[in-house]
Parts: C-alpha cells; sequence; structure tokens
C-alpha cells in the first residue's frame, strides 16, 4: 500500500499557474443533495480548475436542480453541466465525463457527498510528487441531514483485494467516494461493453489497473464527507433495525448489491480476456465469486437446495456468513416442523 500525507505549500499548486484539473460531480437520482456537492466543489481552494457536473439519466429533478444551482455560479473556473442520454451506469458514465474532461486529473465526487475545500490541492501535491493512475482518501461518515458520525473513517478493504485475483499485484482497492484518476491512464484502459451496467466502477478499475501494473495511492487525510444514507447503492450499512420489514429490507439490498457486484466482476473478467493474452490469474476463484453473488442476486428465485448449495461457493467467511445466517433459521423451521409431523403421527 502506498500512503502519503501532503501539504500543498511546497507543491505544484503553489506555482504561478498550476496545471489545469477536472473536478467531476455524478449524479442520479441525488436531487436532495446535488446543490450541497456542488456547492463544495465551488469552494475549492485549486486555483486552475474545470467542473463538469454531470447526470446519468436521473428520473427525478435532479437535472433541474443542477443547471438552477449553475445558473449562480460566479466563481473562475469553466463550468459545464451535462446530461447522459440515457442511463450508463456508473462506470460508463465517468468514462464518458473523461472523454469530455481537459484536465491532467479526473477528481471525482457522487452527488450525494461533500469535498472538503483542500480536496483538490491534497490530492494534487501527492500525484505531482509521485504521479499515480488512481488515488483515494479517508473520509469522515455523513447521514441524511449532513451530521457527522465518524470524523476520521479509512476505506476497509478487507473483503477483496486485488490479489486475491491478480497475485502479482502491488495493487489496492480503490474508494470511489474519494478517488481521482490521472485520466490519460484512465482512458488507456478502454472499456466494458456498452450493454454492461458497471455499478461498482471504483472495484472494476482498482482491479483493472492492478492488473496493468499501474500505481494506486492513498493519501490518509480526510477530504470528502461521505453520506451514508439508504438510497446509496454502495452503502452496506444503510438497513437499521430488528423487525421483519428493516430485515426484508436488508435482504432486498444485500440482493440487489450482490447482483450489481458480480456483475462487475464479470465485466472486468470479459476486459481482461480482451486485453491479456493466456488464461486468468486465478480464473476458478473469480469464477466461483461471480457464481456466488449471482446466486445471492437471485436469491428469492432460489429453492431451498439452491440457497444451501450457495454455500459451495462462498470463497470467504463473511460471505458464508451471509448466506448463513439465512439459511440456518429456514433449516431450524423446516426441521421444527419435521418434528412436529412425526410427533402428531405417534
Amino acid at each position: 500500500m502506498t500512503s502519503t500525507s501532503t501539504m500543498p505549500d511546497d507543491s505544484v499548486v503553489a506555482t504561478a499557474k498550476p496545471p489545469l484539473l477536472t473536478f467531476c460531480i455524478m449524479a442520479f437520482n441525488q436531487e436532495q443533495f446535488v446543490e450541497t456537492a456542488m456547492r463544495a466543489v465551488f469552494a475549492q481552494t485549486y486555483k486552475n480548475l474545470e467542473i463538469i457536473v454531470s447526470d446519468d439519466g436521473s428520473s427525478d429533478g435532479t437535472m433541474r436542480r443542477m443547471e438552477a444551482v449553475a445558473a449562480t455560479y460566479e466563481g473562475p473556473h469553466r463550468l459545464v453541466v451535462r446530461r447522459s442520454p440515457t442511463n450508463r451506469g456508473v462506470l460508463h458514465h465517468l468514462l464518458d465525463i473523461a472523454e469530455l474532461a481537459s484536465g491532467s486529473l479526473l477528481i471525482v465526487s457522487a452527488a450525494d457527498d461533500v469535498s472538503l475545500p483542500r480536496r483538490t490541492e491534497v490530492m494534487a501535491t501527492a500525484w505531482s510528487r509521485q504521479p499515480y493512475a488512481a488515488a483515494f482518501a479517508d473520509y469522515a461518515v455523513i447521514d441524511d441531514i449532513g451530521t457527522i458520525i465518524d470524523d476520521h473513517y479509512r476505506f476497509d478493504d478487507s473483503g477483496f483485494s486485488p490479489q486475491d485475483y491478480i497475485p502479482e499485484t502491488k495493487g489496492i482497492n480503490i474508494h470511489g467516494a474519494s478517488s481521482v484518476y490521472d485520466i490519460e491512464q484512465l482512458k488507456a484502459l478502454g472499456r466494458p461493453r456498452d450493454d454492461e451496467m458497471v455499478l461498482f466502477e471504483d472495484t472494476w478499475l482498482g482491479l483493472a489497473f492492478a492488473s496493468m501494473g499501474a500505481r494506486i495511492a492513498h493519501v490518509p487525510d480526510v477530504l470528502v464527507q461521505y453520506r451514508r444514507h439508504s438510497g446509496a447503492l454502495t452503502n452496506f450499512e444503510s438497513a437499521a433495525g430488528t423487525d421483519r420489514e428493516a430485515i426484508e429490507r436488508a435482504d432486498r439490498e444485500w440482493q440487489r448489491r450482490s447482483a450489481a457486484f458480480g456483475t462487475t466482476l464479470d465485466s472486468f473478467r470479459r476486459w481482461h480476456g480482451r486485453q491479456a493474452e493466456g488464461e486468468f490469474p486465478l480464473s476458478n476463484r473469480i469464477d466461483r465469486d461471480i457464481a456466488y453473488f449471482d446466486r445471492v442476486g437471485r436469491w428469492s428465485d432460489l429453492s431451498t437446495s439452491s440457497r444451501l448449495m450457495t454455500f459451495r461457493f462462498a470463497s470467504r467467511r463473511w460471505m458464508k456468513s451471509a448466506v448463513g445466517i439465512r439459511v440456518l433459521p429456514m433449516i431450524a423451521r423446516t426441521r421444527l416442523q419435521q418434528l412436529r409431523q412425526t410427533s402428531k403421527a405417534r
């Protein structure tokens, strides 16, 4: 892992005209939060910035809100507001923005998160001292109304690692909410197929960069307020409560996110097959994980025996636990019914 604490005073950002960088906000059905995200980008202390605010085909009023906020902007930076003609998914949306960007780096923000004023400066400093293909920072966690839940959170990448599939790499996972990319290296990766809806872009890009031997950096400064709320796709801790409704809601989210993660892994595997010659380094491992997430994504439609078979594809302890807490009560209920029937027969 590469971690570098940065201070911008002796770096490229202190020069007369620092390099042009692009800051993008990626929005999808986030009308409630997008203005706060935009105001945070307008307040960046970096002096040479291009701002792209992009809506990925929202069905709510996100685009109208973006345009209204943009109309009030009187700052020094070039501001572009755009909309995808159709919903592209996070990765395609990001790559579409990269094609439009004029800067050397692409600083990424979701429309429900808040970037702190020094974010661009700090990440530009890290890049000027030791260039990277991708980087991410630490963050604070906030709730729907902006209350701080955790003032310094380090992205937990213990569940997955690029080394799981690419053993020779020194790459690390990327946290999308605080991510920054070298635009030329990002565009050089190419794209997944147009029909692949990749929602976990940070996982896909982290694996792709790791497979290419590119440098991924971690900057341990808190530079983003990451909003944890029920509408966020990648929020795995949003379902609270122990009542039946909350449990059912958590199960639906577990299935939805698992399906999206399986699609992400499958898309990366296909991309890697087009880029590299020979077999994927650990094809059995990634195929097994893809099968696991596919089954979990279809959990509601699986028979009892198929749910039990999912254990065979669970390659990690947390995968087994996620299945176990759902399967074991079902087994217990079935056994209890059998005992009752036996008792009645007597």
